[in-house]
């Protein structure tokens, strides 16, 4: 938990209050300055529900506030509160390139063994590069 609460800790102080909040059953999104995406986490138990703090009143909170729930045991305010980590960290535009993802995993996995978390069309023909191909 240390690397979490020293990326807490750099977060910008005044990043103003947080616009949405959706979870759903795989993402979690907060939107503040910029929009934050996150994997939901959920206690394993079909039948128990776990309440998120302030539920139905995050809108409006401090950005930094809802990121603290990173830290929360609860699974799901965890997942909100990574989501608002996401949309407090800073941007350089400069760093993003649109490129195709076949393109790049082609180059770069060509010969070499890939993984790949989730099933893209184009799967089938990474095949013909990657020396050993995981989905």
């Amino acid at each position: 938990m240390k690397i979490l609460q020293e990326l807490l800790e750099s977060l910008p102080e005044e990043e103003g209050p947080v616009k949405r909040v959706l979870a759903g059953a795989f993402w979690t999104l907060v939107s503040s300055k910029r929009t934050g995406l996150a994997s939901t986490f959920r206690e394993d138990h079909p039948h128990r529900r776990t309440p998120v703090r302030d539920a139905g009143r995050l809108e409006g909170k401090p950005a930094r506030e809802v990121a603290r729930l990173a830290l929360s045991p609860s699974l799901l305010e965890a997942s909100i509160g990574m989501a608002a980590v996401n949309s407090l960290l800073p941007v350089r535009e400069e760093w993003f390139i649109e490129k195709n993802a076949f393109e790049v995993l082609a180059e770069r996995g060509e010969g070499k063994v890939v993984s790949i978390v989730g099933h893209f069309p184009f799967v089938g023909e990474l095949r013909k590069f990657a020396r050993e191909l995981y989905v």
